[in-house]
């Protein structure tokens, strides 16, 4: 009977430590995005070299362990990697005439009131990758090749 009151309230102890870290991550995360909210809102009498030194005060290692600040900051800075690369995606989506989840060449079958057919639009050829540069699509949105980052 002890034992089982034990392992409920061990379970109950871990249960409410891995939702005290989550709560302890997004606390540092909002104080996080307020300060940078506050710090963008100041007027232009700061330049930029004060903003900077403010954004960059050891604020969160007083208030918070340093490891969880790390983690946060780089879930931050991958987040906004992702939200990049995604504005990226939709961008030339839109210049090519697709839709990112609807890359050229791929067979996807749109409904209409005459039922299911291939859209002449995704299934025209992939334009052939250009020699000049720049961002090169090759099959569709799926692989991409920068020359300049081989």
């Amino acid at each position: 009977m002890e034992q089982g009151v034990l392992e409920i309230l061990s379970a109950l102890a871990k249960a409410n430590k891995d939702f005290l870290r989550y709560a302890e991550e997004l606390c540092c995360r909002l104080l996080i995005l307020w300060r940078q909210a506050v710090v963008d809102s100041l007027s232009c009498t700061f330049s930029d070299r004060e903003k900077r030194r403010l954004l960059s005060s050891p604020f969160t290692d007083v208030l918070f362990d340093p490891a969880m600040v790390a983690r946060v900051q780089d879930n931050e800075q991958l987040a906004s990697q992702q939200h990049a690369l995604s504005s990226l995606v939709q961008g030339l989506a839109s210049f090519f005439g697709g839709s990112p989840s609807a890359p050229r060449g791929s067979k996807i079958k749109e409904e209409t009131r005459r039922g299911l057919f291939l859209s002449a639009s995704m299934s025209a050829p992939v334009p052939r990758p250009s020699s000049i540069g720049g961002v090169i699509l090759a099959q569709g949105f799926s692989q991409w090749r920068i020359p300049w980052l081989e």
